[in-house]
């Protein structure tokens, strides 16, 4: 099974939302934490490029106070958020 790219961002970026700290906290005290996600799909090199370009774009829309760095994988993805 071969999902789109859109797709593929859009399940990533919803485990990321679960997991981030509420609003309150990110103004505070933290400066740098880690998020983990992954999906399980076949998904040819240039769908996996275009599903991190679409991620990377929704966390910046989302996340627009931090600098945030994609590595690894779909099935283990690593993003680092930054101050």
């Amino acid at each position: 099974m071969e999902d789109s790219a859109q797709g593929i961002a859009a399940e990533l970026m919803s485990q990321i939302e679960r997991k981030l700290p509420s609003r309150p906290l990110v103004g505070g005290g933290f400066h740098h934490f880690v998020i983990r996600a992954s999906v399980v799909v076949e998904a040819t090199p240039a769908v996996s490029f275009e599903a991190f370009e679409i991620l990377l774009q929704l966390l910046a829309d989302s996340c627009r106070e931090w600098e945030i760095e994609i590595c690894g994988g779909l099935d283990d993805l690593e993003v680092t958020f930054s101050r």
